[in-house]
């Protein structure tokens, strides 16, 4: 597995920016897991980075997403409070829509199978102020 499908846009605006692209699985940094996607948001916040709110310059496959939840897929070596197969939901800010995610572990919470995947997305944003010290 080394591409991916993602849903990008190289230039701000709004929705009709966006396109879909073959891109790079992206690789596990010092203190991330990879997670597989099964549900993402669009929450308001990637509304505004869509629109050039924060100032980033625009580049070639831009990936928005802040809010995703998904499975383990893979995880670094340093990360101990995370294994492959787990359910979980996250808040990288970026990167969210594509079919996998790189994300600092301190970022996720462990997913209870009582709380769908869709369910998580959805609140995910919100929930994300007492990531992970609650999971």
């Amino acid at each position: 597995m080394t591409t991916m499908k993602a849903v990008v846009f190289d230039e701000f605006g709004d929705v009709d920016v966006f396109h879909e692209a073959e891109v790079e699985v992206p690789v596990l940094t010092k203190g991330s897991i990879l997670i597989k996607q099964a549900a993402i948001a669009m929450d308001p916040y990637d509304v505004k980075f869509r629109a050039s709110a924060f100032g980033v310059p625009a580049k070639e496959n831009m990936i928005g997403g802040s809010t995703i939840a998904g499975v383990v897929e893979a995880v670094a070596a340093d990360v101990t409070e995370f294994k492959v197969g787990e359910r979980v939901v996250a808040v990288p800010h970026e990167h969210g829509y594509a079919e996998y995610a790189v994300v600092d572990a301190d970022t996720a919470g462990h997913l209870p199978d009582s709380v769908s995947f869709e369910d998580a997305a959805a609140f995910g944003l919100g929930w994300s102020n007492w990531l992970p010290s609650r999971c």
